[in-house]
């Protein structure tokens, strides 16, 4: 049993902001504009002047080099969540 890289990011292909970490900002601003966005102020990276556009995934499915690709879409599809606004049966 294991973990193999992700190297199909089709699934980002509509993702025109991609949220990122204070940890990753000096790796991801030198690829994307970062803006803060909503009232928390959550940093995101902008891929697409357009919403669902992703100028970085290419129709091959794959991430444009050299630029750097957010923690967010390299660990999907394991994606944390606030259990408390997850509905439940």
């Amino acid at each position: 049993l294991g973990l193999t890289a992700r190297a199909d990011f089709s699934f980002a292909r509509t993702a025109h902001a991609i949220p990122v970490v204070a940890s990753e900002m000096p790796a991801a601003m030198r690829s994307y504009p970062i803006v803060f966005i909503g009232d928390a102020k959550a940093p995101v990276i902008i891929t697409g002047l357009r919403q669902d556009q992703n100028l970085f995934v290419g129709a091959d499915g794959k991430w444009a080099e050299p630029h750097y690709i957010p923690a967010y879409v390299r660990r999907y599809p394991f994606i944390l969540a606030d259990e408390s606004k997850i509905g439940r049966a």
